[in-house]
């Protein structure tokens, strides 16, 4: 199941307890790639800052029928233990950067389908907006019966 929801409230929050006013990413891709290529943040005076390290990566590990969540060590792909035993504040950097890419995945899901695009998405707490804007470009296929 796709779970790539993006929660704005919940976006805010994290950006307020990280001292962040707004972010910007991004994104490209089409046709089976593609993603986010770049995020900024940037305090409420408009200074670049950084963005918490993410240390896991959780994914979905499907064995027997049974779907299970595992956290996979960034850099260590081989490390993985059960999602309840990520220490609680590198979790909590997890759901804040899985929820804040979530405003490009929750469109794009992997970037499958016939078309290209390209844009900036912006999460803005001062202006109290999400806005995702952008280019796309759809690939159209066109009947045709020639007589030779």
């Amino acid at each position: 199941m796709w779970d790539k929801t993006f929660d704005k409230q919940a976006a805010f929050d994290g950006m307020r307890e990280r001292g962040i006013s707004r972010i910007e990413m991004d994104f490209s891709g089409g046709h089976d790639e593609g993603g986010i290529d770049d995020i900024y943040a940037f305090d409420a005076q408009g200074e670049r800052v950084e963005l918490p390290e993410r240390k896991w990566h959780i994914g979905t590990q499907y064995s027997q029928g049974m779907e299970t969540k595992i956290a996979y060590k960034i850099g260590d792909w081989q490390a993985s233990i059960p999602v309840d035993q990520v220490p609680a504040d590198e979790k909590a950097i997890v759901d804040f950067l899985d929820n804040i890419e979530n405003i490009v995945y929750s469109k794009y899901h992997t970037f499958a389908g016939e078309f290209y695009v390209n844009g900036t998405a912006v999460i803005d707490v001062e202006k109290n907006i999400a806005t995702i804007k952008g280019s796309e470009s759809v690939e159209t296929w066109d009947d045709f019966e020639d007589e030779l």
